[in-house]
């Protein structure tokens, strides 16, 4: 089912009031023009991606860290702790990857 066109289905019960816990940040992108459109709180979604934070959204409710700061948190544990010689950085190599990479990337250069 196309998730646009279910989130329509679903805005047109009667008093509904809010979504809560989207999975995933495709999701949320998908769903997130429909909500504010109809002025629907999108509560505790699922992801951590900055493309839903730098922006102030009123029908946003993060109830999560990003995932930058996910990134940074470990970081810095594991350098002030010396828990590790060295650390190898994955991540998803697209807009809701790169976040996390830029912010170990320039936490490390500082």
């Amino acid at each position: 089912t196309n998730m646009p066109d279910r989130a329509a289905e679903l805005l047109a019960i009667p008093d509904m009031f809010a979504f809560i816990g989207f999975y995933g940040s495709a999701t949320t992108a998908a769903l997130l023009p429909t909500l504010i459109q109809h002025q629907i709180p999108d509560i505790a979604p699922l992801t951590g991606s900055s493309s839903f934070r730098r922006q102030f959204n009123p029908y946003t409710i993060h109830l999560r860290a990003g995932y930058d700061d996910e990134s940074l948190t470990m970081l810095n544990f594991l350098i002030s702790e010396k828990v590790v010689g060295r650390i190898a950085l994955l991540y998803q190599n697209d807009t809701f990857g790169a976040p996390a990479k830029e912010g170990i990337v320039s936490a490390l250069e500082e």
